[in-house]
């Protein structure tokens, strides 16, 4: 069912409720001739396709000097290029339900100033894209502040109809912390880091999806059962460290992945970005968990950096074209 529309969501007088009607909004007209088209596409693919999907992470543009962290060079002006040769690719492509973003739109600039006009200029960029975008909150977004954020990119967590009997869940990894989504889950946050200053992913950087988040989760998945239709899962911070590093894992990520282990007969793929260089993993009840590459560490000679996720009756293949992505092929 559509979700119903908000009379400020109606207010095209507001730049960034232009671009929320583009890429958001179901019933408006824009979005559902995209989304209608989209849907009418997936009748055309081959036999046993269901739908694809193009996948991009952590842009990370910010108009300042590359970096190297702990060997890892951000080539931070290069992404904007980057995004902009996904962009042109993707509006090629004619079997595309949809598009996600894995969160981390810009980095954060020296000045608020800048951090505005980088996320303007990355903004602009998606708003090219001819295909409905799906856009995940990342821990670096919030150097614009979540107020602008979210007037820009719609809610923190929400779920959306890939194709019949498929789904897509999206949630906010940083609603819990200090970047949180109100000042209870702030202060939450903050306790946390006090009493887990222990562990490697402790860090202010991560973050952690809150009570009523993970409330909402399950019963998107436990709905999803009763319906007999798939869910796949998608965020900005990892689950299993298998599948990144133990310093970028969700704070509470142990209760989500029980939560997907519990409907892993309804949830296959879980998907994230946050940690550049990429991992996979599954877990003991069998979802995979799949952290694509960074577009911000992606070194020149990169020539492609997004992957086109494809579900079909048997597998859910990522291919990422030779490019910065890694392929792979999933069996559920």
């Amino acid at each position: 069912m559509p979700r119903p529309v908000r009379s400020a969501d109606l207010d095209l007088q507001r730049p960034h409720h232009k671009f929320l009607r583009i890429h958001r909004i179901i019933n408006s007209s824009t979005y559902s001739t995209r989304y209608s088209h989209a849907r009418t596409q997936l009748f055309h693919m081959a036999d046993g396709v269901f739908f694809r999907v193009a996948l991009l992470a952590d842009v990370q543009y910010a108009d300042k000097p590359d970096r190297d962290i702990g060997g890892a060079v951000r080539y931070y002006r290069t992404s904007l290029s980057r995004l902009r040769s996904a962009v042109n690719q993707l509006n090629h492509h004619e079997q595309l339900t949809a598009v996600i973003h894995l969160g981390d739109i810009v980095d954060g600039n020296v000045s608020e100033a800048a951090s505005l006009a980088d996320f303007s200029a990355v903004v602009r960029l998606f708003r090219r894209i001819r295909h409905p975008v799906f856009h995940v909150v990342g821990n670096h977004c919030h150097d614009v502040g979540r107020p602008t954020l979210l007037r820009e990119l719609g809610r923190p967590y929400y779920s959306e109809t890939l194709a019949p009997g498929w789904c897509v869940a999206v949630l906010d990894t940083t609603d819990l912390g200090v970047n949180g989504a109100s000042e209870e889950l702030i202060k939450e946050g903050r306790e946390w880091l006090d009493a887990h200053a222990e562990l490697e992913h402790a860090n202010e950087w991560n973050g952690g999806v809150g009570k009523a988040q993970l409330h909402w989760l399950h019963t998107q998945l436990k709905q999803a059962r009763q319906r007999g239709e798939h869910t796949i899962v998608v965020g900005h911070m990892p689950m299993m460290a298998a599948a990144s590093s133990a310093m970028h894992l969700t704070f509470n990520h142990a209760e989500v992945c029980a939560l997907l282990d519990e409907f892993c007969d309804v949830c296959p793929l879980y998907i994230c970005g946050h940690c550049h260089h990429g991992g996979y993993a599954r877990s003991a009840a069998g979802v995979h968990h799949v952290t694509v590459e960074g577009i911000v560490e992606m070194p020149p000679g990169a020539e492609r950096s997004h992957a086109v996720l494809t579900v079909s009756q048997a597998e859910i293949v990522i291919d990422g074209g030779g490019g910065g992505v890694s392929s792979r092929t999933l069996r559920f």
